[in-house]
């Protein structure tokens, strides 16, 4: 009777300690999980160990060919049959990993089309990454005067961050992880004219136009179980492919969500790429209109307007391949991924998830509750051994 006993004050006692020691991080964790918000932001541990498996599976690559396949269209200028070409090519893509769509609108009666492709598109939740494929009209800060009035190619400025999407579509549908959340990647037309490139338009014309869309017309686009307010978070990638990748600030950007992705950028080792402190800049781009209606918004965006940024080429006809940097189109799709399996991923484990917010092992209340169980332990097996001397 007395060797039950101590057994079960033995199993009673590690037990409590052991689920005493977890329950608030249990709670913290299911919390996240039902809901998927972007929290607060708190610090990921620096010395624990990212698991970038899924990550590796990026190929920079394929994301470059992406690049060249654009091009090989020729200028996308809204309207043009190359234009058309190439948004036919990316829906045709797209659609070897999920459903997508082309959504056609016109800005001064000329032809647009926006697409708009879906990874799991039955869950409640969303998260959109966005990019945008036209190309601009005119070179109008050429060092050559006589190609001023001249289209661009724009390797970066549009065909970087269509290029990181899709390569990151492909390795999120290939992945055997089950995504609770709802994935678009929305290729968005008209974002680079303006009244200076085509007279009597303004920037961003396809993302004004298809939140209006989303708001006017939500059965078009959206579930039963879906809305504009299921919408999680928005990233737009803009730029970022060139050399010398460095994030700016923008002044629409979430706080939390930014912190977030840079921070994972940090413990991938690119500082660099994504500075921590730094000035805010307000840029007119396509994730504007989906930060005025409430939703977390993220620009990926470098510092165009400055010579000295390490990429001079912003609305010239050096915007060409030769100036895309692998490398710029690896930190920015890895990173993109990263963030992704951390935020999104209901698969992570148990230990793995708790430690992204507390080493387990670092713990306070879990070392104290170990030398407890243990020394408690060891008062039972002492006791247990001076009784059967005795």
């Amino acid at each position: 009777m007395e060797k039950k006993l101590i057994n079960f004050i033995r199993f009673f006692l590690i037990s409590y300690l052991f689920f005493i020691s977890l329950s608030p991080s249990i709670i913290k964790i299911t919390q996240s999980e039902s809901t998927l918000q972007i929290q607060e932001y708190k610090p990921i541990n620096s010395q624990f160990s990212l698991n970038t498996t899924l990550a590796d599976q990026y190929n920079s690559t394929f994301a470059y060919n992406n690049i060249q396949s654009q091009l090989d269209f020729g200028y996308r200028i809204p309207g043009t049959n190359e234009n058309l070409e190439c948004a036919n090519w990316i829906n045709s893509q797209m659609q070897n990993y999920g459903e997508s769509e082309i959504y056609n609108f016109t800005v001064n009666e000329i032809p647009c089309r926006n697409i708009i492709s879906r990874i799991n598109p039955n869950m409640s939740q969303i998260a959109i990454f966005a990019a945008h494929y036209d190309s601009r009209a005119i070179a109008e800060k050429d060092l050559n005067d006589s190609l001023r009035d001249s289209p661009i190619l724009g390797a970066n400025d549009g065909g970087s961050g269509v290029a990181v999407l899709m390569e990151i579509a492909r390795v999120l549908a290939t992945s055997k992880i089950n995504w609770n959340i709802s994935f678009w990647f929305v290729f968005f037309d008209a974002e680079d004219q303006g009244n200076s490139g085509i007279p009597g338009w303004d920037w961003c014309e396809g993302s004004k136009w298809m939140i209006n869309d989303l708001k006017n017309n939500p059965n078009v686009y959206f579930r039963d179980t879906q809305s504009l307010n299921s919408i999680n978070s928005f990233i737009l990638l803009d730029m970022v492919g060139g050399d010398n990748l460095k994030f700016i600030h923008e002044s629409y950007d979430s706080d939390d969500l930014r912190q977030r992705v840079f921070e994972i950028g940090h413990l991938l080792e690119y500082d660099s790429t994504f500075p921590l402190d730094a000035n805010e800049y307000k840029i007119e781009d396509d994730h504007v209109p989906f930060a005025k209606e409430g939703i977390p918004t993220l620009d990926l965006i470098i510092k165009f307007w400055d010579l000295t940024c390490g990429w001079p080429y912003h609305h010239t006809s050096e915007d060409t391949l030769e100036h895309i940097s692998r490398d710029s189109l690896e930190i920015t799709g890895r990173t993109v991924i990263q963030f992704i399996y951390e935020v999104y991923n209901p698969e992570l484990g148990f230990i793995e998830k708790f430690s992204s917010k507390e080493t387990f092992f670092s713990n306070p209340i879990v070392i104290g509750a170990g030398i407890l169980i243990i020394g408690v332990s060891i008062a039972i097996l002492i006791k247990k051994a001076v009784m059967k001397k005795n």
